[in-house]
């Protein structure tokens, strides 16, 4: 089994999107689970509604989404845990809990994702393309580690 975690700023946005990304993707591939959470996330949110439609133009389903805070339980649970910027890496570095290396930008070319909240559709849609490909290029590591 490989717990994914995604973690954001307040999980309306890029982390809910990640989530509902791969599993859209990679929900039927056995041993891999994924959730999502945010930093400051206000408990029970729901998507923001430019989310719920882009991730529904890509796909994915963010209807149910809630929002919820990251907790150290959920970090020391995942397997791999993906950020959007390297500020939320060093927030996460403070929570006190063991990381050994396990977070990283989802972004694998090391670039941060840029939050949408507020934007616009299209700025809705040009983050949700990063996020698709950043998900797609980190696919093969997944199933490899969901078969171990």
């Amino acid at each position: 089994m490989a717990r994914i975690l995604f973690v954001c700023t307040g999980n309306t946005c890029r982390s809910a999107l990640a989530e509902a990304t791969a599993r859209a993707r990679l929900g039927g591939v056995p041993g891999l689970e994924f959730e999502s959470a945010g930093l400051y996330a206000l408990e029970e949110a729901p998507a923001t509604p430019h989310a719920v439609q882009v991730a529904a133009d890509g796909g994915a389903d963010l209807s149910a989404h809630r929002a919820r805070s990251v907790t150290r339980a959920m970090v020391e649970g995942a397997d791999r845990i993906y950020v959007m910027t390297r500020t939320q890496a060093e927030t996460l570095s403070r929570m006190g809990a063991d990381l050994g290396g396990k977070v990283a930008l989802l972004d694998p070319n090391g670039e941060d994702i840029p939050d949408p909240y507020g934007g616009d559709l299209d700025v809705y849609r040009r983050v949700l393309r990063r996020i698709e490909a950043a998900v797609a290029a980190r696919i093969e590591e997944w199933v490899e580690a969901a078969s171990r």
